[in-house]
């Protein structure tokens, strides 16, 4: 079995994945919101607490820029839930029902840093 996962420039490790109950669709949005982020088009504010970068992405944009995934805003809504459960994304607020988050990504537990 290959235990890597190649998306844009993202290597995901496969089994660190699995181990925190990631699916296909997480993998997709976590590549998303890197891509974005990544892009310069994101705005982004500094954490005064921790002083790390989180950047701003709405959620409609998501669901409009990933229409493959073919769902609706509640699950994503509750994929962002996922991700942060499994300390892969952080938020500045935790309002879980806002229609713009602020988001930090950790990436180091699943990917290889190749980024």
């Amino acid at each position: 079995m290959f235990d890597l996962i190649e998306l844009s420039h993202l290597t995901f490790i496969q089994s660190a994945c699995i181990n925190r109950n990631l699916k296909i669709q997480h993998i997709v949005l976590v590549n998303y919101l890197w891509q974005f982020f990544m892009s310069g088009k994101a705005d982004f504010r500094v954490s005064t607490s921790n002083k790390q970068l989180y950047f701003r992405i709405c959620l409609n944009k998501i669901l409009n820029d990933l229409s493959i995934l073919q769902i609706k805003k509640r699950r994503l809504q509750d994929l962002i839930f996922d991700l942060e459960a499994a300390k892969i994304i952080k938020r500045l607020s935790a309002s879980r029902h806002a229609q713009h988050v602020f988001i930090h990504l950790n990436l180091s537990e699943i990917t290889l840093k190749n980024y």
